[in-house]
């Protein structure tokens, strides 16, 4: 028999410590660090590759900042090559004022030094800063620091305006991931994002939060090769008439309006808006109308939206006609009150089958490969009886599923759900579909691998619905791997 002996964590060779100490989090890093010197020497290096400056603390401000800052310039050589992520939060660059700290004021009086260590940073794969832009006003250095770091992959800002896009036009990288959010400075002026139009070979993921009025000036080599990913939140100030780029390549957009201006296919299309609330600026009326033309002109393969309807409400019935060509729909969707007057929060457990089976009905002419269903009932009623009955009634009325899920959705931020059940529908020998439950882990990801579904190249119903239902669906990676062999 072979026999094994015992080695100390320490003794291992250096390399092989640095690839266990890598996939350890910063935070327990720096504990392992203050055990002793040697594993000082081991785990540092990954306690200072990931770091957040920033936060609630009276101690996570400017002061903070400078503490660090004077550290890693000590010794730069062994200290600042090793960092690759650095995120700045809310509360960085604020400091109490007057007696007992009760006011708050903008504080940036450690920029200087933050300049001089990211000037050094030269490793640095993801920056990420709030208040970027009064940042930059009050130390242009920051811009010059920006120039040198010319491996960033990642770039998330907060609070951008004129230096922020000033500043881009210095930079030297070739970001993959782009987030704004929110504009700080004043009247916009035109093409001022040219500056970082040479980003459009290696950019893929595009994120504008409350900023999304930039669109207007990305000109067509920017946005018509690389984007792949395009995420729009909170307010949208977009023109009505703009942007006219050739978003060719698109591949998910995840908007917080309507916003029907894309003239290309995108294969992933998440809505996070409530279809039948009044929006800023728009009726009820005018988010259904246009998110009807924003589906028309996207043609979804994946689609994810929230329904609220009241009583005589056809939200359904105007989505059915332009989403013949999704697989996998996953819908939060709050019925009508039963009757005027009625205000109890959750619709009552023996009453929440009375409407799904209705709603499920609306959509039997979509060949649906996945639902995932999230509605408003009481938390306490979600149960398996129910909620396979929930399921049951799914698959009755949309014969092509494959997969369904059922939830509840949180009628308040805060409020306290259940976890989702998952089931994968089988045809046994008689045609009849059984339900099988899956375990949380395998539903999620049976969700995730649903949400990869290309675009198929046939859309032969009859042809579709008999492969998959006579297909072995042992594993659920056996089934996605199928369904994605027969929708490419």
């Amino acid at each position: 028999m072979r026999r094994f002996t015992h080695v100390k964590l320490l003794d291992l060779n250096h390399d092989v410590l640095d690839t266990i100490v890598s996939f350890v989090a910063p935070t327990d890093a720096m504990q392992l660090a203050l055990t002793c010197r040697d594993a000082y020497d081991v785990a540092m290096p990954r306690f200072l590759s990931e770091v957040v400056l920033g936060g609630t603390s009276v101690m996570d401000g400017p002061e903070q900042i400078t503490l660090f800052c004077r550290y890693m310039l000590e010794d730069p050589q062994n200290r600042i090559r090793h960092l690759r992520v650095l995120e700045i939060v809310e509360g960085a660059f604020v400091s109490a004022e007057g007696e007992g700290g009760g006011a708050w004021v903008a504080d940036f009086s450690c920029a200087a030094i933050l300049a001089d260590m990211l000037r050094k940073a030269t490793n640095l794969r993801k920056l990420a800063i709030r208040d970027l832009e009064p940042l930059l006003q009050h130390e242009p250095a920051i811009a010059d620091a920006m120039s040198h770091l010319t491996r960033l992959q990642d770039l998330s800002f907060y609070l951008v305006g004129k230096c922020t896009l000033e500043m881009l036009g210095r930079t030297k990288c070739h970001p993959y991931r782009l987030e704004f959010g929110m504009w700080k400075d004043g009247p916009r002026v035109a093409g001022d994002t040219k500056a970082f139009d040479e980003y459009a070979s290696s950019l893929h993921t595009v994120n504008l939060w409350q900023v999304a009025c930039l669109l207007e000036s990305f000109g067509p080599d920017y946005v018509g090769e690389g984007v792949r990913v395009l995420g729009l939140g909170g307010r949208c100030s977009v023109k009505e008439e703009a942007p006219t780029a050739n978003w060719t390549s698109l591949d998910h957009v995840d908007t917080s309006s309507p916003l029907p201006f894309f003239s290309c296919n995108v294969r992933r299309l998440d809505l996070r808006y409530v279809l039948g609330v009044v929006q800023t600026r728009l009726s009820r009326m005018q988010v259904i109308d246009r998110t009807v033309k924003l589906l028309t002109q996207t043609k979804p393969v994946v689609l994810s939206c929230k329904i609220k309807e009241e009583q005589g409400d056809t939200i359904v019935e105007r989505l059915v006609p332009v989403i013949s060509q999704v697989r996998f729909l996953e819908v939060a969707y709050t019925p009508p009150q039963r009757e005027v007057g009625h205000h109890e929060v959750f619709a009552p457990l023996q009453h929440v089958n009375d409407w799904t089976g209705e709603f499920f009905r609306r959509f039997e002419k979509v060949p649906l490969v996945g639902l995932s269903l999230s509605y408003s009932t009481d938390p306490v009623s979600f149960n398996y009886t129910s909620v396979k009955e929930t399921a049951r009634l799914a698959t009755m009325h949309i014969p092509t599923l494959q997969f369904v899920s059922v939830g509840v959705a949180p009628k308040r931020d805060g409020l306290s759900v259940p976890t989702p059940m998952y089931f994968r529908v089988q045809l046994c020998g008689k045609g009849e579909l059984l339900l099988d439950q899956l375990e949380s882990g395998r539903g999620k990801r049976f969700r995730d691998e649903l949400r990869l579904l290309p675009r198929p190249t046939y859309y032969d119903t009859g042809e579709y619905i008999h492969a998959l239902h006579h297909k072995s669906l042992s594993k659920e990676a056996d089934t996605v791997a199928y369904v994605l062999d027969n929708t490419a």
